[in-house]
């Protein structure tokens, strides 16, 4: 975020909303934490969702050292040591158009991509459910 746009809420040590600019557009950025304080993996089944389980994503595989440089390409072995599911990740690697680079690479901002619109998905399904209906 490049310019902070009227007063972010803050609750203690939270933000739990900020509005701003990104490379010219305006994005608002709410913390879901903040409203329902469960990991968004559980989302699913505490909503009743159809929208099937929370992907895997390796964040300790994702570091300032990796990403130095701009690098956007990540070695498969690697990042599996970092989850537990390796085989919905091999699956997303080969789902995801242009992700797997070869045999043994997939692009990291691709990976990246995919796993934010789906946790996007799974919070708009929630805030469009029945359930959060008043």
């Amino acid at each position: 975020m490049t310019e902070v746009k009227g007063t972010p809420i803050i609750k203690g040590s939270r933000t739990m909303q900020i509005t701003g600019l990104y490379k010219g557009r305006a994005i608002i950025i709410k913390d879901s934490y903040s409203i329902i304080n469960k990991k968004l993996k559980l989302f699913p089944a505490m909503f009743n969702l159809q929208t099937g389980p929370k992907e895997v994503f390796p964040y300790n595989y994702y570091s300032s050292t990796l990403l130095a440089n701009d690098n956007r390409t990540g070695v498969i072995s690697e990042a599996c040591k970092f989850i537990q599911d390796a085989d919905t990740f091999m699956k997303n690697i080969d789902f995801i158009k242009g992700c797997r680079i070869d045999e043994n690479h997939f692009d990291l901002e691709k990976y990246s991509s995919f796993y934010c619109k789906q946790d996007v998905r799974i919070l708009r399904d929630v805030l469009l459910s029945s359930a959060m209906t008043y």
